[in-house]
């Protein structure tokens, strides 16, 4: 009858629901709770179940060559640090293995290493089955991720990415270094390196309250100059800016526009101390009410810190023998001037070589810096990379009518003069200054 119909839909519906492929284990191990759940979180509607694991060498067969039937591992990090996924191997031919039988994420070439497996328990449901694994040392190369499943070949992995962070907590007395590598992919090497420099940080630091992370990172690029900074990132997202820091310019390296980059490695060295080491820019001023061409004068700068604590420096500073009429002193942090000011900071669309590219990357403020600009209305452009002040509208035209696709910015201020103040606090802020040129 029709309500039986219904009822029998109703069932069946319900089952097909339930009945799904059992999910990809995703093997962390030497990974903080923390980082798991993320993971977790991010894929749990792509076919993953996030586990932790292990990489004992007697959890493995002595054999190195695969068979049908076998665990098979899909590693995305290596070393003190291990990230990978495990499946079945479905047939070996040639020394081509076949896997999985579904797709890995369906990334289509990879470049990841095949690694030993060892299923050590099955975990059945009715709602969704799962396996705990464990991987091993590397037998081959996966070099495609289909619908259909992943492939590869035994014999050597492929080349990866060495990734050293030293971290060291001088109010704790503690120094520990950690080594391991990540697969080589435009999109998923620098969310590798943010988890592993993460963790990191949450495993050896406190992970609620505020914290002052200072970061040097050197990112070395085959044929190119090596990507390098010295930062600091405090308060209560700190760990997390300190993290994405690192792993942002591999992002804008693997990802951009202009030509292929191979990174040779990161070296990277972490303090920390659990206190926030913030400034606010409160006020700037001069000693002298008549400025003149040529002259030097005494810029004053008082920021207000952590527990009302005054920081107050002094710059000299010598006004161009050229500057007429109104000018400005700006004194900001590093995100005032990402986000407000000075729109080369904003851009990569003007640069049509890498080594322009990582120049940017190296002259990108830092907060731990007071940075000083003395300038003035003015037309000008950011072409191919390089400030053009004081340009006349004739040449403005010409550069915007011949660009050949590599992007004109126009720029409204003229950069007179910049100065940089070190600072041991993360400064934010930022204070301006008007001052008339005097010229009798």
């Amino acid at each position: 009858d029709t309500e039986s119909f219904a009822l029998s839909q109703r069932t069946e519906s319900t089952s097909t629901k339930l009945l799904r492929p059992i999910a990809t284990p995703l093997i962390f191990n030497g990974f903080t709770q923390e980082i798991q759940n993320l993971w977790a979180t991010a894929l749990k509607t792509s076919g993953f179940l996030t586990a932790v694991g292990s990489t004992q060498a007697s959890a493995f067969p002595d054999q190195d060559s695969l068979q049908a039937g076998d665990a098979v591992g899909a590693a995305l990090i290596r070393g003190d640090l291990t990230m990978a996924g495990t499946g079945t191997v479905t047939l070996v031919e040639d020394n081509r293995v076949y896997a999985f039988g579904h797709p890995f994420y369906n990334l289509g070439p990879i470049s990841f290493p095949m690694t030993k497996a060892s299923v050590t328990a099955l975990l059945p449901s009715l709602a969704i089955s799962s396996k705990i694994a464990a991987v091993g040392e590397v037998i081959g190369t996966l070099d495609q991720d289909r619908s259909t499943g992943i492939f590869g070949t035994l014999g050597t992995g492929p080349d990866t990415i060495p990734i050293t962070i030293r971290f060291s907590g001088p109010d704790r007395d503690f120094d520990h270094t950690f080594k391991f590598e990540v697969i080589r992919d435009n999109i998923l090497t620098p969310l590798l390196v943010y988890s592993g420099a993460l963790s990191t940080f949450l495993s050896s630091n406190r992970q609620l309250g505020a914290a002052t992370y200072s970061i040097s990172s050197k990112t070395r690029v085959r044929g190119h100059d090596a990507v390098t900074f010295t930062d600091i990132y405090s308060g209560n997202t700190a760990v997390s800016s300190a993290a994405a820091a690192i792993a942002n310019p591999l992002s804008t390296l693997l990802n951009n526009t202009i030509a292929a980059v191979e990174i040779e490695d990161l070296d990277i060295h972490a303090t920390s101390i659990e206190e926030p080491l913030t400034a606010v820019i409160e006020r700037i001023w001069i000693d002298t009410p008549r400025v003149r061409p040529g002259a030097t004068v005494k810029l004053h700068v008082l920021a207000r810190g952590y527990r009302d604590l005054e920081i107050i420096e002094t710059l000299p500073l010598t006004i161009p023998d050229n500057a007429t009429g109104q000018i400005q002193v700006l004194v900001s942090g590093a995100s005032y001037l990402q986000t407000h000011q000075l729109g080369e900071y904003r851009s990569n669309r003007s640069f049509d070589k890498v080594d322009q590219l990582i120049r940017h990357l190296n002259t990108t403020p830092r907060n731990n810096r007071l940075h000083v600009k003395l300038i003035k209305s003015s037309a000008g452009a950011l072409f191919n990379g390089t400030r053009l002040p004081d340009l006349p509208q004739s040449i403005l035209e010409v550069l915007e009518g011949n660009q050949s696709g590599t992007g004109m910015q126009r720029l409204q201020t003229a950069t007179l003069g910049g100065w940089e103040i070190p600072t041991t606090h993360s400064v934010s802020g930022s204070r301006t200054l008007s001052i008339a040129i005097q010229t009798e």
